[in-house]
């Protein structure tokens, strides 16, 4: 009974330190009127000793084992951090898609993916948290992909040792050639030289059904320079981030963050509306004209505010984000924002833009989103904006949709 005793007070502090991690978080934004938060205790079941399995959504939020997509098998440590060998499983079957280590929550050693048909995906390794020394990658058929090289912590780490198509076309040999894929996450084809392992001279990115021109970034030695957004959705000059150098899709890692989901009934709920939203004919909302029309107005609208320009044209690395809400009569209010006095202006002058054509939701107006990005490149004023239906939609909406 001792003994027992004992080994159940081992359980229970090695899941009260997973609750109490500082990254841990309780729950997350709910999703939905019908959203619940669950406890941790919930989506962890206790092997033997320090060793569990931990279950989570496609997104690694912790979920409930009723409904997880992911069964992480792994040690926690009595600090509640990953240690040793962690493997997760998923898909039909509980194939095994992860395999990586840890050394008191920090990954340490080597790390390997796999397709759902078992062939591998990635194999590198990681020192100290970062990804050190030359990763293979391989398409789903099993033919090799690319080797990717990751040196010092110095600036530019990653170095392209060489690269196949999927055709096996080998277009990067011993560093040198021109690299061409779908970026993970961007959906976009990106292609552009590589000299030495760096990228090198003009980088672009293209729609990969229509083949039209995004986006260009201009790189030296691996160095980004600048870029230059042509879509119609962020026009304009940048050169905060590079968002086309080839880099490493981390999928797992947010397991580390311990963020709780909500219950299998929310996750339901959600589901059942998204499959609503599907069924209804949405409209976003429109400006007055065309947006670039509306832009152009409004960076004339701003250009007539000589004191905000003398604040913030003499910072190139000045950023600051506007949003507002577009009433169902397509006007702009509640102004929220960064720069205090930039949201002042905004709330000042657009206004006086005119009124919007409202959101629409199977022809009913609905509530809509502005988000507007101001920045200063070369001592010029830029400003981007996007808008769409505000979510989420009346719930009222939403279950009467066929």
């Amino acid at each position: 009974m001792q003994h027992f005793n004992c080994k159940y007070l081992i359980i229970k502090s090695l899941v009260s330190s997973i609750l109490w991690l500082p990254g841990a978080a309780w729950a997350q934004a709910p999703v939905g009127p019908a959203a619940t938060t669950v406890a941790l205790t919930e989506c962890v079941k206790v092997i033997k000793g320090d060793s569990m399995a931990l279950y989570y959504d496609k997104s690694y939020v912790l979920t409930p084992i009723a409904c997880a997509s992911v069964c992480r098998l792994t040690r926690i440590d009595p600090q509640g951090n990953f240690d040793g060998e962690v493997r997760d499983y998923t898909g039909p079957g509980n194939k095994l898609r992860y395999r990586q280590h840890y050394r008191h929550g920090q990954r340490e050693g080597a790390y390997e993916s796999f397709y759902l048909n078992g062939q591998p995906a990635i194999r590198g390794a990681f020192t100290q948290g970062q990804p050190a020394g030359t990763w293979v990658f391989w398409y789903a058929n099993g033919q090799k992909q690319q080797e990717l090289e990751w040196l010092s912590p110095s600036e530019p780490r990653l170095r392209i040792v060489a690269y196949w198509d999927s055709t096996g076309q080998q277009l990067v040999t011993a560093g040198n050639g021109r690299w061409s894929g779908i970026m993970p996450d961007l959906h976009r084809q990106v292609s552009g030289p590589v000299v030495n392992g760096l990228a090198n001279g003009i980088w672009e990115s293209r729609d990969p059904a229509t083949k039209q021109l995004l986006t260009t970034e201009v790189y030296q030695n691996g160095v980004f320079k600048n870029g230059k957004a042509l879509d119609g959705k962020y026009p304009g000059p940048y050169k905060d981030q590079a968002l086309l150098r080839p880099r490493l899709s981390d999928p797992t890692g947010p397991a580390e963050q311990f963020k709780v989901g909500t219950s299998c009934a929310a996750r339901l709920a959600s589901y059942q509306q998204n499959m609503a939203l599907r069924n209804m004919v949405l409209v976003p909302p429109k400006p007055p004209g065309d947006g670039n029309t509306y832009l152009s107005r409004l960076m004339t609208k701003l250009s007539e505010q000589n004191q905000m320009l003398q604040n913030i044209l003499r910072d190139d690395a000045y950023r600051a984000t506007i949003e507002a809400d577009i009433t169902e009569l397509g006007v702009l209010t509640g102004f929220e924002g960064t720069d205090p006095f930039i949201r002042g202006v905004f709330a000042n002058t657009v206004p006086a833009l005119g009124n919007w054509s409202a959101a629409t939701a199977n022809g009913q107006a609905v509530p809509g989103r502005a988000t507007f990005e101001i920045s200063v490149y070369s001592n010029q004023l830029q400003v981007r904006a996007h808008w769409n239906i505000k979510q989420p939609l009346p719930a009222k909406m939403l279950t009467t949709s066929k």
